[in-house]
């Protein structure tokens, strides 16, 4: 019976996609995670808590273009529940993330914010 166990133990820990373990997620937002050369700008972070919903606006700074950090999320945040409604926006339940893009010291800096969908 031990023995079992020990297959099935070593069976899932085999199946297990490699990346779950690697997957870092934003401090800010704990279910997003943040894209493998990303370096989250935690003092960009506000967070506001409201009736109709949060209010969450963070920051990062990337080498990647911002077409690759798109296509990043593309693939991964439809998984997660979020539908993507047109590029950079998506929706998830009663809530909105849009990210854009801009320049920073010769990197790509990527501004999320998640808001109510009204």
């Amino acid at each position: 019976m031990l023995k079992k166990l020990a297959m099935i133990f070593a069976f899932a820990l085999l199946a297990t996609p490699s990346f779950a373990a690697e997957t870092a997620y934003f401090s800010a937002m704990n279910d997003l995670p943040m894209m493998q050369g990303m370096v989250e700008q935690p003092a960009d972070t506000v967070i506001f808590d409201k009736p109709a919903g949060r209010i969450v606006e963070f920051s990062a700074t990337t080498a990647t273009p911002e077409k690759d950090v798109l296509g990043f999320y593309d693939r991964c945040l439809p998984p997660l529940g979020w539908k993507e409604i047109k590029k950079g926006v998506f929706v998830r339940a009663h809530e909105k993330l849009k990210m854009s893009f801009g320049r920073s010291a010769g990197e790509t800096l990527v501004d999320f914010s998640v808001t109510p969908d009204d």
